[in-house]
């Protein structure tokens, strides 16, 4: 879920809490024209200007304003219904966290700290005790220094998982510039592994789609460390040459192995190219022998390679490839999951 997505969720459902704490405060025992009052408040001055402004603004001046908001919205609610207790503060600081920015946990904490102080001075039914204030600060600033330090794991992380997706795409593209007829390849193979899986899960299937995006995508890896004049090569290949070009699923497996990816990862890139009737290499399993993000990758890579144009080909049309590949349903590919392949192929084109 993207972060636009996740505000949106969250300003609704504050909103939806906001009215439903001050319906509940006009239900028992606060005075009608009073609550009627605060929930319009709480909604005008909570929802509406960030609603209403936020598109005329900057993106750091919008977060702040988000802040702010919800802020008021979270004060607003404990001012009409302060047995829901102080707790509710702990709400907005979360917001500081999905920004990533230590500036905006330090504004949250003063926003927030603020109008805690403003709602416990203004509340008629609410001692302002100098301890409590002192103790709720204080826990408050051991929650954002927590909030902090989570936050610096996640931008870690994040870091480490960009760094690691653009190393992906350098070895693609290391691969596929030497061999101009595979330009894409990987790329659209993933592609059709995904729409493919998108269909099986929706027909009980238990697919990772991070995992098979991944396998897909670094299905050829090994073919960095095959020779550019047997990858280009437009004449027959030798059975010595042959032998090369089929070592790659194996040299892929190895350097997949080093760089630590998951067990399915590894043994999708290694696999991609048995058959069910075992008759593929490197290792001639048989049927359900080659894992399910093997048989996927095949039909995939199947399909993109008769439908682009090769050295020692032209391209054939989705629909002669189709026919292709039904030939060999059963032999080579998986049944159940090849005529799930051929009914999405028209959304593929």
């Amino acid at each position: 879920m993207t972060m636009k997505k996740i505000l949106c969720v969250t300003w609704k459902l504050l909103g939806i809490c906001a009215a439903a704490a001050m319906i509940l405060a006009l239900v028992f025992g606060k005075e009608p024209f009073f609550s009627l009052q605060l929930l319009l408040f709480t909604l005008l001055f909570g929802l509406v200007p960030y609603t209403v402004l936020h598109h005329f603004l900057n993106e750091e001046t919008q977060r702040r304003f988000f802040g702010l908001s919800a802020t008021i919205i979270i004060a607003l609610i404990y001012y009409s219904t302060p047995v829901l207790g102080i707790s509710l503060f702990f709400i907005p600081p979360i917001f500081g966290m999905l920004f990533k920015k230590k500036v905006y946990l330090l504004y949250s904490y003063i926003t927030t700290l603020l109008c805690y102080l403003l709602v416990t001075w203004l509340h008629p039914e609410i001692v302002f005790d100098y301890v409590e204030v002192i103790s709720y600060s204080t826990l408050f600033l051991i929650y954002l220094t927590l909030l902090y330090y989570a936050t610096v794991m996640m931008t870690n992380e994040e870091k480490k998982n960009s760094l690691f997706t653009k190393t992906m795409q350098a070895l693609i593209i290391a691969v596929e510039a030497k061999d101009a007829y595979t330009e894409g390849h990987s790329l659209r193979v993933s592609a059709y592994s995904l729409s493919l899986a998108e269909r099986l899960n929706q027909n009980g299937y238990k697919i990772n789609i991070e995992e098979l995006r991944v396998a897909s995508i670094l299905h050829d890896i090994g073919k960095i460390n095959i020779p550019s004049e047997i990858l280009q090569k437009e004449d027959r290949l030798t059975d010595e040459e042959y032998d090369i070009i089929k070592s790659h699923s194996v040299l892929g497996y190895n350097l997949a192995r080093e760089m630590e990816f998951p067990q399915q990862i590894w043994e999708a890139i290694l696999y991609h190219h048995e058959r069910m009737d075992g008759k593929g290499y490197p290792h001639q399993l048989k049927g359900n022998e080659i894992p399910l993000y093997a048989r996927i990758i095949s039909i995939a890579d199947t399909f993109d390679a008769l439908t682009t144009t090769r050295a020692y080909r032209s391209a054939f049309s989705p629909a002669k490839a189709k026919d292709i590949m039904i030939e060999n349903d059963g032999t080579q590919f998986d049944s159940k999951l090849l005529r799930h392949f051929i009914d999405i192929i028209p959304l593929l084109m």
